[in-house]
Parts: structure tokens; sequence; C-alpha cells
């Protein structure tokens, strides 16, 4: 059985998704190893309106330092994401070393 929950965050200026403690804690993700995610919306606002776009988009990133996924440069491209977007991931029990 796979466990797994929607976070939706604000994209920071490194391309990066905060990830909270206590989801860290659930999900027992460490600094460097590896963390099975899905892009599956992002919402970006900008001149007054609202646009989204559904993405389905499994990623294998390390969790940095200060608690963070990274979004892979292609995808914030492809996508067109930026700091202050809103992304939603769907977040898989996986972790592995890296």
């Amino acid at each position: 059985m796979e466990i797994g929950l929607y976070i939706t965050g604000k994209v920071r200026e490194d391309g990066t998704l905060l990830i909270p403690e206590d989801i860290r804690e659930t999900f027992r993700m460490e600094e460097g190893k590896y963390v099975n995610y899905k892009l599956v919306r992002h919402a970006r606002i900008r001149d007054g309106s609202v646009k989204t776009r559904s993405i389905s988009r499994t990623i294998w990133e390390r969790l940095t330092p200060d608690a963070a996924l990274k979004i892979p440069e292609d995808q914030l491209e492809i996508y067109d994401i930026r700091e202050g977007d809103f992304v939603s991931i769907y977040l898989q029990e996986s972790t592995r070393e890296g």
C-alpha cells in the first residue's frame, strides 16, 4: 500500500519548494536522501490573473540542506515556473540513499 500526500507551496528564488518539518518526519526524509514526488499542478499569478496547468511528472530529487525539494531546471522552463508561483506535488513514501 502506498502512502502519499499532496503539498502546495510557493516556489522560492532558487527553484525549490520547502517541505514542512512534520511532513519530513512522517516520511522519514533526511538531507541527501532522494525523495520520489510527482509534480501535479502549477498555478501562476501574474498581472492580476491566475493560470493553472496540470502536470504529471515523477521526479527523484535529493532533499536540500534547508529541507527543500528542487524542481529540475528543465521542468521550470517547460512549465514556465518562476519564483512566487505555486506548485502542488504529490509526495510519495519512497526515499532512497544517494
